[in-house]
């Protein structure tokens, strides 16, 4: 069943501007999950790599996920936003770890650069607009086929998905995306609810 868009206060969440205003003010926000909520299952398929795994965290944020990594020794991550003001903000006060102002639906690294790719919450921003999660002509599942299609692109052939590239969930809306990843040829795996109703954290090896 469909349903309504027409009075979505979310819809703001797919604004670049809204973003860059709401940084400049904002120093801090963890949405939907802290590093420690989901630390055992993230960290259970890093260990398969090993300290040197490559990571890539997509709509960065001012999350503390990038900090949480690096001082719990997966020190090789780059994280990317849309927003040039968070990424300034967040390279000045962690100059020792990579922060890179780009767009997820243009990754632009070349092929199999990463081991792990991460996002919290950043998808369901490009959906904010879609009036069913069901239909992927919409503008905004066109926009998450766009995203994991570049995620595919980055990922290593050799990471830990041994039947090659794996997505992984931490949430309760794991039927958001699978018509996205069967799209893909992306194996999907559900893990139950998050620490927050509805939540979720995807996470690709």
């Amino acid at each position: 069943m469909e349903v309504s868009i027409a009075n979505n206060h979310n819809l703001k969440y797919k604004d670049a501007d809204y973003w860059n205003e709401r940084f400049a003010e904002e120093d801090s926000y963890e949405w939907l999950a802290t590093y420690d909520d989901i630390k055992p299952i993230v960290k259970e398929a890093l260990n398969k790599v090993g300290p040197k795994a490559k990571i890539l965290q997509i709509g960065c944020g001012n999350s503390q996920l990038a900090l949480d990594l690096y001082d719990d020794g997966f020190q090789d991550i780059t994280n990317i936003d849309i927003s040039e003001v968070v990424v300034k903000k967040m390279t000045a006060k962690h100059p020792h770890i990579k922060f890179v102002q780009m767009d997820a639906t243009k990754l632009d690294f070349g092929k199999e650069k990463f081991d792990f790719v991460i996002e919290k919450a950043t998808l369901d921003a490009f959906l904010v607009d879609s009036a069913s999660p069901w239909d992927l002509t919409s503008k905004g599942s066109q926009k998450v086929l766009q995203v994991l299609e570049n995620v595919k692109k980055v990922l290593k052939s050799s990471s830990v998905g041994s039947q090659g590239s794996r997505m992984e969930y931490q949430g309760g809306q794991v039927h958001q995306h699978r018509g996205c990843l069967g799209l893909l040829h992306l194996q999907v795996r559900g893990r139950g609810r998050g620490p927050c109703s509805g939540s979720m954290v995807r996470w690709w090896t």
